[in-house]
């Protein structure tokens, strides 16, 4: 639940043929107050920072984080999330998040001010459910050749599961991710209506030490419901990019408008493999295709 900085478990062997065997526990609270600050540089964001300062023990395990983040495609991101661990019960953690966003995208330019309200629930080893709830309201910039409305409001609910057995946990040598989400928005507040699924599998197989085979496919499927027959800009398919189809710029893969700016679609397929392997140290390369 993250309240605390270390956690060991010791056992006191002795001689004595006792059944019971003394156990010697060591733990060291975290810290109430952290910050934690990034600066980095990619291609598509350009130069990006941010800061997440955390506030811990609000009552319990309670805790709050404060996020603000700046990049070429988020010029501001501001949220909190407050987490309560452990309700309704043991086995699930209930998240609030008010947010202020701005996104500058090669086919949008957008600003999104709402609030999440999520629980998310262990339901296996490897299994984790959840249920969100979105309630925000958008304003739409820049290139408009679609007559879109200016100014739109989603509520929206999202259902989701996701499988991770993958391991270990900041580099998989092996194991799969399987993910499956469906939202589904136009519950009052005027709000825009339409049914999205995305789902996920990613799979990793070890070859060799440190050598890696691993495949993704991602499907995702979107539609306009009731009186609604465009789909907000923002929440439409993209490919293209570093975390998509790779020989294609952020967003370039699709249809496009008369302008030239893509329009994206409710319909997406993407998928790749690719071979990691280990060059020298800290350096690795990846050959793939997408």
């Amino acid at each position: 639940m993250g309240i605390f900085q270390f956690v060991t478990i010791q056992l006191l062997f002795q001689d004595s043929a006792s059944h019971v065997l003394p156990v010697r526990i060591k733990l060291r609270e975290a810290p109430t107050y952290t910050t934690k600050l990034g600066l980095g540089y990619g291609r598509e964001e350009n130069i990006r920072a941010s800061a997440d300062a955390q506030i811990l023990g609000l009552g319990g395990a309670r805790r709050l984080n404060v996020l603000i983040k700046r990049s070429a495609l988020e010029p501001i991101n501001l949220s909190a999330t407050l987490t309560q661990p452990a309700f309704p019960d043991r086995y699930s953690v209930v998240t609030a998040n008010p947010f202020f966003r701005q996104q500058k995208e090669t086919a949008f330019e957008v600003e999104r001010v709402g609030a999440n309200l999520a629980v998310q629930r262990k339901m296996g080893t490897y299994t984790n459910g959840f249920i969100n709830y979105t309630l925000e309201n958008t304003e739409l910039g820049g290139s408009n050749v679609e007559n879109l409305p200016a100014s739109s409001n989603k509520s929206a609910f999202s259902f989701g599961m996701i499988r991770n057995s993958s391991r270990p946990l900041f580099a998989p040598n092996e194991g799969t991710i399987r993910s499956a989400t469906v939202t589904l928005s136009g519950f009052g507040f005027n709000s825009v209506r339409f049914v999205r699924f995305i789902g996920e599998h990613i799979k990793y197989w070890p070859l060799a030490p440190k050598t890696v085979f691993a495949q993704k496919i991602k499907i995702g499927w979107m539609e306009a419901l009731g009186e609604d027959s465009v789909l907000p800009k923002e929440e439409r398919f993209y490919a293209g990019g570093s975390n998509s189809v790779r020989g294609w710029r952020r967003q370039e893969l699709g249809p496009t408008g008369a302008d030239g700016l893509p329009l994206g679609g409710n319909l997406l397929l993407d998928a790749s493999v690719e071979l990691r392997f280990p060059i020298y140290g800290l350096f690795s390369g990846v050959t793939f295709l997408d």
